[in-house]
């Protein structure tokens, strides 16, 4: 598929179902919005059904607009990662070895305010300590959040809680009470 002018149509050529066609489908907030089968025999070709598929789309995407039309160009916001060790979306703690040996931890938040443009900011854990880092890279995230989608996402602190015993049994866990 690869390229745009397929985009949210795919080939179906299925010869035990007797199904060889295109399938087109319109998304609105990650479900389906509408979806229709455009059959080659009952199009006059494949060429032609691409083309009734394509202007289904065009159609389909333009009433969804109207009818939606928060949808237009609306940010795709993630809500969790099972990836994510803090419970803070957009907020990584990260270590880093210089040359010398030096190992140097910090926190790492990274915002999108634009398409096609990444933000990043560090704050020393050992500049700041684990609270102080934590809480700055969390300020700087909160103001992205606002400025991204118009609110702030509610952090899951158990999940840094659980990551940082894990790793930390041996220190006290900080209180991070007063950040959130």
């Amino acid at each position: 598929m690869g390229n745009n002018t397929h985009k949210g149509i795919s080939r179906i050529d299925s010869d035990d179902k007797n199904m060889h066609g295109w399938f087109a489908r319109v998304y609105l907030k990650s479900k389906v919005f509408s979806n229709r089968y455009f059959n080659d025999k009952k199009f006059g070709g494949k060429q032609k059904a691409l083309q009734a598929a394509k202007e289904y789309r065009d159609v389909t995407i333009k009433e969804r607009n109207e009818q939606h039309p928060e949808a237009v160009n609306a940010r795709r916001r993630v809500t969790s990662d099972s990836r994510n060790k803090t419970g803070i979306i957009g907020i990584s703690r990260t270590k880093i070895k210089s040359k010398s040996g030096a190992i140097s931890e910090f926190f790492q938040v990274t915002w999108r305010p634009r398409k096609n443009v990444v933000r990043t900011k560090s704050f020393s854990v050992k500049k700041y300590g684990e609270e102080g880092a934590l809480n700055m890279a969390w300020e700087i995230r909160q103001k992205a959040e606002k400025q991204m989608y118009g609110d702030v996402q509610t952090p899951n602190f158990d999940i840094y809680k659980k990551n940082y015993t894990k790793k930390r049994q041996e220190k006290e866990l900080p209180d991070f009470s007063g950040i959130f």
